[in-house]
């Protein structure tokens, strides 16, 4: 016989059946019909077993990158121009959050202002990577700049600009920063150094 007691078996599948409302009798028969051919052919072929597969000796070889598909080139790019290694630049990031912001740092400066121009350099080079723009959004700098505790109501504006024409072409209170050449060649050397000190 092909499955030994199938007799016993589908008794015990009839007498559950009674249970079963009308409209689902015939979907219950099926599914407990299933279930039981499925487990006799599992006892009579036996648990398969597949070949153990063994992991990469190197650690994080597989290891998939955070940094959404669509701004990966543009990382792979600024890390090279940067000649800093790609995963030091990726480790820049938190990619949990959508946009997805700087893992804590300190901004470089000895003074408020100089913070408060780093930190609008920094927000500038995280708008390029997300958009290709060298410019940083206003409110943003000043939320990291409260974090910083570099952030003066009174002198935030002319932190920014005393940086005008050497480092930004518009500073504008509540709008975007746009960084003049000098200015991305700054922020540049900033996230270097940040990657690097990691």
């Amino acid at each position: 016989m092909l499955y030994p007691d199938a007799e016993k078996h589908i008794d015990e599948i009839l007498k559950i059946l009674e249970k079963c409302p009308e409209p689902y009798k015939q979907k219950c028969f099926e599914v407990l019909l299933q279930g039981y051919v499925t487990y006799q052919i599992k006892n009579m072929v036996g648990e398969e077993k597949y070949p153990e597969v063994k992991k990469p000796i190197i650690e994080g070889a597989m290891r998939e990158t955070q940094i959404p598909t669509e701004i990966l080139h543009r990382f792979k790019t600024f890390a090279k121009r940067l000649e800093v290694g790609f995963d030091k630049i990726e480790r820049l990031f938190d990619f949990t959050t959508d946009p997805f912001i700087y893992q804590p740092f300190t901004p470089p400066g000895t003074t408020a202002a100089e913070k408060v121009r780093s930190i609008a350099l920094i927000l500038a080079a995280k708008t390029y990577l997300m958009t290709g723009s060298w410019n940083a959004d206003w409110k943003e700098v000043k939320s990291l700049c409260v974090d910083h505790n570099c952030y003066s109501a009174t002198n935030h504006l002319t932190s920014l600009q005393k940086g005008k024409s050497s480092l930004f072409k518009t500073v504008e209170t509540g709008e975007a920063i746009f960084l003049t050449p000098d200015g991305t060649m700054q922020a540049e050397a900033i996230i270097k150094a940040l990657a690097e000190a990691e």
